[in-house]
């Protein structure tokens, strides 16, 4: 069963290589993956007036690589946004949260990102004290859809570590 699902993973991965857009596994078929603390999480939020999206820079990465990049894209409404994120890998059907050095902190600043415009965030490892392991993982970005943080998403950007 392993072997099978080895073998499809890695033709799927093959054929993505191929298309214009690199495509993740999660994006092709996210039920294939298990939950976090998040459950199963979009790349994009559309409701009303709201219309934003993350979006990584590239579907895999080298394992040997320091940093990624990725950004957060709005369609729609102005939105809040910060600096937090977070990491989780793919393990054993189950994300689960890629812990950053002791005593990591981010600013608590409230960020707009009007209509209309994309900002790219990157993310050094080295900085987080943490090296990624072959593997599937995600990143994590919360936006806050009204002025009063009454209304938020968690929103995913998935990427392989090969």
């Amino acid at each position: 069963m392993k072997k099978g699902m080895f073998l499809l993973l890695s033709l799927a991965i093959c054929l993505s290589a191929c298309s214009k857009e690199e495509q993740t596994e999660y994006e092709k078929d996210p039920q294939a993956f298990g939950k976090s603390k998040y459950n199963d999480m979009p790349s994009l939020f559309q409701e009303g007036k709201m219309d934003v999206k993350i979006k990584i820079d590239k579907a895999s990465y080298d394992v040997n690589t320091n940093k990624i990049s990725y950004n957060i894209i709005n369609n729609g409404e102005d939105f809040l946004f910060g600096h937090p994120y977070e990491i989780e890998q793919i393990k054993n059907g189950s994300w689960r949260k890629i812990p950053f050095k002791l005593n990591t902190t981010f600013t608590s600043i409230g960020i707009i990102l009007p209509k209309g415009k994309t900002v790219k965030k990157t993310i050094n490892f080295d900085s987080l004290n943490i090296k990624l392991k072959p593997g599937y993982y995600r990143v994590i970005d919360h936006v806050y859809l009204d002025q009063d943080k009454k209304k938020d998403a968690n929103l995913s950007a998935i990427f392989q570590i090969i």
